[in-house]
């Protein structure tokens, strides 16, 4: 890295380190709102059940649409617009399995800029648009909301927690729109982290009960070789300081849990980083499998500054994301070899690619792993997908596939894009899980070298 590249990010920090909350103008006034109600859930039951939908903010929906169905394979199910009736903002929702981003633009800039704009006056559709004007102004395009399914009692207790706890009041925003139930969704906003979060409780008819999305029958044949899920998890980079502190609002916010950690600081010579993993739910072992089905994942990385003169993929992220927000989602597959081969025969997507220096090694040590495992345990269902898995181990080592094998062997596969906006920020992770819901952690120093590599060649390390 470059002195002035250094010094451009030691003032990058400076101007960052402020609060990113929106104007006051948009706030809306919990203390008079008539929310309280009894609640029997547990104290510990988590708030949010599961991701719902990904909203990814543009200057463009038609390009960025069409960039994620041909890149991505997603398939088109709803449009909103001028000639939906819609008119605060455009957007195309996409999905492929359970996973759904909404595509979306702002319009009538100027119309969202009153000095005596009430909020807690607005639609959906304005209130959106508020948001998604404030975050491009301050980031680009990119994953501004994140979503999550809910009921009508726990969307209640949250709202009762930010309404009594004066310490959540000081760190949130909360924007309400109208719907069937009073306060039954609403978005969150949470200080220093870049995104919102919208809360709802009426998920199933989220888009198809507002009349400014209209349905897409669409034609299209739908990709075979695509095998997407669920969304596994979210992850969020915060400024270096800020992690502990984010990680418990949420908790005390959704009564979220600590999920995962790593067993040592994720580091090399050169760059860190410090991470939590929040979840809705715990881990429970079933008949030697971790039923964690319908959870909400949700990692918080800050950056672990090693070398001054250098700084690694989180601070990376910040500078050029203008601050925190979503670096990655991870897609969970239930055939990652015949996914990602399908995507690179596509020819739309670059995959990181392990150290042209570490690949025959890597790929050695994980195929004498695999051969222990099919020979030392009698489990046969560990022993066939071993055997899956070894029968495809030259289209894995092709595709730059990592495989993770811990000492209970379970087993993940993953891999990850390159950055999908041109700008080192937002990129994708798939990942296929065999009892194993870590994180890939003996993958992180092939991993990162890989990004440290790719830094390199940008001059950003």
């Amino acid at each position: 890295m470059t002195s002035t590249t250094n010094v451009f990010y030691e003032n990058f920090l400076t101007l960052i380190s402020q609060s990113t909350k929106l104007p006051n103008i948009y706030k809306q006034d919990l203390a008079n709102s008539n929310i309280n109600v009894v609640s029997t859930l547990d104290k510990t039951e988590c708030l949010i059940d599961d991701f719902h939908h990904m909203i990814y903010f543009t200057d463009n929906v038609v390009t960025t649409s069409f960039y994620f169905e041909k890149a991505l394979g997603f398939q088109p199910i709803f449009s909103s617009g001028l000639n939906t009736g819609n008119k605060y903002f455009c957007s195309k929702v996409l999905k492929s399995g359970s996973v759904i981003i909404e595509i979306l633009c702002p319009l009538q800039y100027q119309a969202l800029e009153k000095e005596n704009f009430n909020i807690s006056s607005l639609e959906y559709e304005q209130i959106l648009a508020i948001i998604a004007k404030d975050f491009m102004s301050k980031h680009g395009n990119g994953i501004g909301v994140i979503s999550f399914q809910s009921d009508w009692i726990k969307t209640r207790k949250i709202i009762n927690k930010i309404k009594n706890n004066t310490y959540l009041k000081g760190v949130l925003d909360v924007f309400h729109f109208e719907e069937k139930n009073p306060w039954s969704s609403f978005f969150v906003k949470i200080s220093k982290t870049g995104i919102c979060q919208l809360i709802l409780s009426d998920f199933e008819g989220h888009f198809t009960h507002k009349t400014i999305y209209k349905a897409i029958n669409s034609k299209k044949i739908i990709n075979t070789g695509l095998s997407f899920e669920r969304v596994d998890h979210t992850v969020l980079n915060v400024l270096e300081g800020h992690l502990n502190d984010i990680s418990a609002i949420m908790k005390e916010l959704y009564q979220l849990v600590d999920f995962w950690k790593p067993k040592s600081v994720i580091k090399t010579k050169k760059t860190g980083l410090n991470t939590k993993v929040l979840a809705s739910k715990k881990m429970v072992k079933d008949n030697n499998d971790y039923k964690v089905d319908k959870c909400v994942k949700f990692p918080i990385n800050e950056p672990l500054i090693i070398d001054k003169n250098h700084f690694g993929q989180i601070e990376e992220y910040l500078l050029f994301n203008n601050g925190p927000g979503i670096q990655h989602i991870a897609i969970s597959c239930s055939n990652i070899i015949d996914t990602i081969d399908f995507l690179e025969s596509q020819g739309y997507i670059e995959f990181l690619k392990i150290s042209s220096k570490e690949l025959d090694s890597y790929y050695e040590k994980i195929h004498d792993s695999l051969l222990q495992s099919r020979e030392r345990y009698e489990d046969v269902n560990l022993q066939k997908f071993v055997t899956y898995l070894l029968n495809h181990f030259e289209k894995i080592k092709l595709l730059n596939i990592l495989v993770d094998i811990n000492t209970e062997n379970e087993i993940l596969l993953q891999i990850f894009t390159k950055s999908v906006s041109g700008r080192p920020c937002l990129f994708f992770e798939f990942i296929q899980r065999f009892r194993n819901e870590g994180f890939g952690e003996g993958n992180f120093n092939s991993l990162f070298k890989s990004l440290e590599e790719d830094q390199i060649k940008r001059d950003t390390l």
